[in-house]
């Protein structure tokens, strides 16, 4: 019955616009996406996108600015399946520009990216609204530069396996944190005394 209503619903979403993706509110077929992040015009009725690297095969170089015009993005999730979890070769043909991206959505409740390739997330970057950030195998050293992070409303962090982590948020600005999930972040020596204000980890 499940996949029943999965189906119509992706029927649902794919008569929105049959012959442009950047026209629909949800993405999960990759040549969709890759259409999508090739050309990113006309995108701001997305609001999820989806994409299983391990269905990748070619190399994708996205713009520092791919995600600026997708204001109501609420869901990005670049995740891989089965082998490829445990290895960074799918991930290794999504290729970000060398300064990283410079703007992603404040709108977003739901981030997930295995193996992030960039330092840090945009320092424009203040999604109020987060719930989930899943992050495991990333590059990163720091999640935002500086302290004043404000993200009331997440309750789950993973960041796991993020090996080059040094510098974890100030968690004064993260009251409602239920879950924190930092094994295998090996250069990280500090975790700040504010952890202790989220009372709700579990």
């Amino acid at each position: 019955m499940h996949d029943l209503i999965q189906l119509m619903c992706k029927e649902i979403v794919l008569d929105e616009d049959r012959l442009d993706p950047r026209k629909r509110s949800r993405l999960w077929r990759h040549n969709d996406i890759l259409r999508v992040l090739n050309k990113p015009k006309g995108v701001e009725r997305v609001e999820a996108l989806s994409l299983d690297m391990s269905q990748v095969s070619r190399i994708i170089q996205l713009s520092p600015k791919v995600f600026e015009e997708m204001d109501n993005l609420r869901l990005l999730r670049f995740y891989c399946t089965g082998a490829s979890r445990y290895n960074n070769i799918a991930t290794k043909l999504l290729h970000l520009p060398q300064q990283g991206f410079e703007y992603l959505p404040n709108t977003l409740r739901l981030l997930h990216w295995d193996r992030y390739p960039s330092a840090s997330l945009p320092s424009n970057f203040h999604p109020e609204n987060m719930v989930y950030l899943k992050m495991p195998g990333s590059s990163l050293t720091q999640l935002w530069e500086g302290d004043n992070v404000h993200l009331v409303n997440l309750k789950v962090c993973d960041l796991r396996g993020s090996k080059e982590l040094i510098k974890i948020m100030d968690f004064s600005g993260v009251p409602n944190l239920e879950e924190l999930y930092l094994g295998g972040c090996s250069s990280l020596v500090e975790i700040p005394s504010s952890l202790q204000l989220c009372r709700k980890l579990t």
